[in-house]
């Protein structure tokens, strides 16, 4: 027979054998992936560690071997990640604030990497450790000289396709309504035409001190369209995009305040132009998973004749988005969350131009190997009126609910060249007959990135 004390020592001793798997396990990994980066096998040491993050995350030394894995895997947002954890808990680990400094160094990120070597330089350090901080730092200065800390990106591209419905006509053709409580009969056809697109752009990146960074851009998008109707707006349109601002980066965070511009051409003629600020914060939850808030101001100002300007609106915008990266960095999904309103600027103007809206944006993409990818996206609007359009029915007030959707491939054929395909898809359905419609849009084409 037992005693109760034989059963309280074998119950203790099961106890400890079951808390101590688990750490005897972890520390078996953690020396298999040693071995596994010694012996330059990187791959190998991120399939150990990586499904054990979750479970270990905040362990310094399992934080230490991760980044060294991801880091060597081309993974350097995670081995960034990674490396911070453990200096968070070990913060005299100087191989680890090594290896950040390093992951820095990769991500462009100059100032950062800088902080961290000069650091290191201040603390007794091996001559062969005291080398590297010396060749890292002497870079970081030639990049100062050459101005390599700044990141300037430029692009061409030339598409051609085909769009259904280019200025989105009803979808009856003859509709009956009133205008100023007459009956009126207005006849709508659609213009489908054959199109050719150029576009180009830019965007520019330069440190102005410590976190602080200069960001800015612009992007033309010049199509013709081949068989529009001769009395048609449509022939060529023209739309100019342009932004700058500044950008913090504050750990796995990062805020950007940007000014935005847009100048939109019919044939010629400006249709109208945008003015605006965007005030956009970002967050790093997880290794994989990233979230974003945004608010957003607009004033939309209408050129093209007199009558025109009666749709001149201030737009205010809140969204929140999250994306999350699964199936290691093969699938993004990303969904979010958008409301606001549009208000009229001229106080003659009817109240019918004032709307509230609300919406949701979602979609994902399949990187399927370093060359190709590809993508859908989807959008669904609704918008509310105070009144019902200037050809009322039944003097509703006029409610729009808009559905798009995109799909897109890419495949890079060299460095520098994409081949790339889309197709679109948008069904606005509103009570106001005059504003219902459908729209297709198919393109292919290339694209060139200069640098």
């Amino acid at each position: 027979m037992i005693s109760p004390r034989s059963t309280l020592a074998l119950a203790s001793l099961s106890l400890f054998c079951t808390l101590s798997l688990p750490v005897l396990a972890s520390s078996n990994t953690l020396s298999d992936a040693r071995a596994h980066l010694a012996a330059q096998n990187a791959d190998a040491a991120w399939e150990l560690l990586a499904p054990l993050e979750a479970q270990l995350a905040g362990k310094p030394e399992f934080d230490y071997l991760l980044g060294r894995a991801a880091l060597a895997t081309q993974r350097n947002t995670r081995a960034a990640m990674a490396f911070e954890r453990c200096l968070a808990v070990a913060p005299f680990h100087g191989d680890c604030r090594l290896a950040l400094a390093q992951t820095h160094l990769r991500l462009q990120e100059n100032t950062q990497a800088t902080q961290e070597l000069t650091y290191l330089q201040s603390t007794a350090l091996p001559p062969a450790v005291a080398e590297v901080v010396d060749e890292y730092l002497g870079l970081l200065e030639e990049r100062g000289r050459h101005s390599d800390a700044t990141r300037l990106h430029a692009w061409a591209g030339l598409d051609v396709g085909y769009d259904d419905n280019l200025n989105a006509a009803p979808t009856q053709s003859r509709l009956d309504v009133s205008w100023h409580g007459l009956p009126v009969t207005l006849i709508s056809s659609k213009d489908e035409s054959g199109f050719a697109k150029i576009n180009a752009g830019f965007s520019y990146q330069a440190p102005i001190h410590q976190r602080w960074h200069f960001i800015g851009g612009g992007q033309a998008n010049s199509t013709h369209n081949f068989h529009a109707d001769d009395n048609s707006y449509f022939d060529r349109t023209l739309q100019l995009n342009g932004y700058g601002g500044v950008r913090a980066y504050f750990g796995q965070q990062r805020l950007d305040m940007v000014l935005q511009g847009q100048n939109y051409q019919l044939s010629g003629d400006t249709y109208r132009n945008l003015y605006g600020a965007l005030v956009q914060h970002n967050y790093l939850l997880t290794p994989t998973t990233q979230l974003s808030g945004f608010v957003q101001y607009s004033q939309l100002r209408y050129e093209l004749d007199e009558s025109a300007k009666e749709s001149d609106v201030n737009s205010y915008t809140l969204g929140a988005q999250v994306a999350n990266t699964q199936f290691d960095n093969q699938l993004v999904l990303h969904g979010g969350l958008h409301l606001g309103s549009d208000r009229k600027i001229r106080s003659q103007t009817s109240n019918s131009i004032n709307n509230d809206f609300y919406g949701i944006r979602s979609g994902a993409t399949w990187v399927w190997s370093d060359a190709f990818k590809t993508g859908i996206n989807l959008l669904a609007e609704q918008r509310r009126y105070k009144g019902p359009t200037t050809f009322g029915e039944d003097h509703k007030d006029r409610e729009d609910n808009l559905i798009s959707t995109n799909l897109e491939a890419s495949y890079k054929i060299t460095k520098d060249v994409t081949f790339n395909a889309q197709y679109g898809y948008t069904h606005n359905h509103s009570n106001a007959a005059v504003r219902k419609y459908k729209r297709q849009q198919a393109s292919m084409g290339v694209r060139y990135d200069f640098f």
